[in-house]
């Protein structure tokens, strides 16, 4: 005689792909949304060049400064960092019909948006939790080094 298995199945032999398929779907759906590839509301296109007024500032304005642009946003760069590649960055927030806050690389000598997303503009300044978890988690994703200090990032716009 052949003993029958018992029907149904061990709540742990699924437990752990359903709780994986389960959160990467909870983090993939609003991170997907966030970095789709649109533009950002202030023309910010992931990818594309920024304007040569926007790639000015970088290349020149001290993180912790603020410029109004010609447009009347407001532009303010927030640090100054090197990629794995080696590549110059800049994080910065450009406040105007709504918050920006980007990342420009300038890989060969033009500056280019490696990342955008939008946040309600408010006058506070208040950024939403979930735009700075994005940013973080892009940071870490292109191997961000250590915020230059003013010294070093006077040097590094210099080049």
């Amino acid at each position: 005689m052949v003993p029958f298995r018992k029907r149904g199945f061990a709540c742990s032999e699924l437990a752990g792909p359903a709780m994986a398929a389960c959160l990467g779907a909870i983090v993939s759906g609003p991170a997907g949304y966030l970095l789709r590839r649109a533009p950002a509301g202030d023309g910010l296109s992931v990818g594309a060049p920024l304007s040569s007024e926007l790639a000015s500032l970088l290349a020149s304005l001290p993180s912790g400064g603020e410029q109004r642009l010609g447009d009347g946003a407001i532009m303010r760069p927030i640090a100054t960092f090197r990629d794995t590649s080696g590549a110059l960055c800049r994080e910065f927030e450009l406040d105007a019909t709504s918050s920006s806050v980007a990342v420009a690389c300038r890989p060969t000598g033009e500056w280019r948006v490696a990342f955008a997303l939008d946040t309600p503009a408010t006058a506070e300044g208040y950024a939403p939790a979930a735009a700075l978890d994005a940013l973080e988690t892009y940071l870490q994703s292109i191997g961000a080094g250590a915020p230059f200090s003013p010294e070093d990032e006077a040097d590094a716009l210099r080049e």
